[in-house]
């Protein structure tokens, strides 16, 4: 598990990458193409970090993947993770703060 300093989005990815090769920090975009193709095992639980590509959250706080995977800090920045719940109709992404350790949703490209 990982908290939201990375050393950047390089850092992130290759540690997706040392683990699965080919691999990189999942965009929630890709999540939601893996949900619509029914691509991804409905046994799967649990929550995992993901690149949100969202720039500004409601509270103020910047939503930018803990500054770019660059920091750890338990205020100021937030980052997104995904909830992996049995069967896609209870799974869910939110925000989180970056001193949180979680493992990495790693994706290979379609």
């Amino acid at each position: 598990t990982y908290d939201g300093a990375q050393g950047g989005y390089s850092g992130a990815d290759a540690l997706c990458a040392a683990e699965f090769a080919g691999t990189h920090v999942c965009a929630f975009n890709e999540l939601m193409n893996t949900i619509h193709y029914k691509a991804l095992p409905a046994s799967w639980t649990g929550q995992a970090w993901i690149n949100t590509g969202a720039s500004k959250y409601n509270a103020g706080n910047s939503v930018d993947d803990c500054h770019g995977w660059q920091s750890n800090s338990a205020t100021g920045y937030l980052g997104s993770w995904w909830n992996f719940n049995s069967g896609y109709a209870d799974a869910y992404g939110t925000v989180i703060n970056c001193a949180v350790s979680l493992p990495l949703a790693c994706c290979k490209a379609w």
